[in-house]
């Protein structure tokens, strides 16, 4: 979910338009190609600072056909995928970012909130000191090396898109 403001003139963010821009481009993105969402952030986060610029070069090369997008974020379709954010934003609460979210469906929907998860090392770390459904499967294969793309595990989209439970990862 994205931190942004919903104003009369369209939405505001802590970082300007800019940041709204890449908002809108990245939850199209989650919507239409969500399968190359990660190789996407990978390659723009080396570009976070100009994503203007560099937005169309890393989604050719995640593979995302750009044209889509660009329509879906300057249209309503993408309005409303950020205005959804935002709601569910606010009803998390989320206040910074990244904030992260580990969610145990088994147990009542209840989620502990970790603030300020830098790399894919905190992440595992965090999973694996802790009691977390499915951590005996991604622990038991640490400290081996899996194949990564800028510090996000292969591992880890099997965390995030397990059937019995969901990993929530909050922008």
């Amino acid at each position: 979910y994205f931190i942004a403001e919903k104003s009369w003139s369209g939405f505001t963010s802590l970082h300007g338009q800019e940041e709204v821009k890449e908002d809108l481009r990245q939850l199209c993105i989650q919507e239409k190609e969500p399968e190359k969402y990660w190789y996407y952030l990978d390659c723009i986060n080396d570009y976070y600072q100009q994503t203007d610029d560099y937005w169309t070069y890393c989604a050719r090369r995640a593979g995302i056909d750009y044209y889509p997008i660009y329509k879906c974020a300057n249209e309503n379709g993408g309005k409303a995928l950020l205005e959804k954010s935002i709601e569910k934003t606010k009803e998390k609460n989320v206040v910074g970012s990244p904030e992260l979210y580990l969610i145990n469906f088994g147990s009542d929907n209840n989620a502990d909130v970790y603030s300020q998860i830098q790399t894919a090392h905190h992440l595992l770390d965090l999973i694996c000191k802790n009691n977390y459904p499915g951590q005996a499967e991604i622990c038991s294969h640490l400290p081996l090396i899996a194949p990564e793309w800028h510090g996000i595990p292969e591992k880890f989209s099997a965390i995030r898109t397990s059937a019995d439970r969901t990993y929530e990862i909050e922008k």
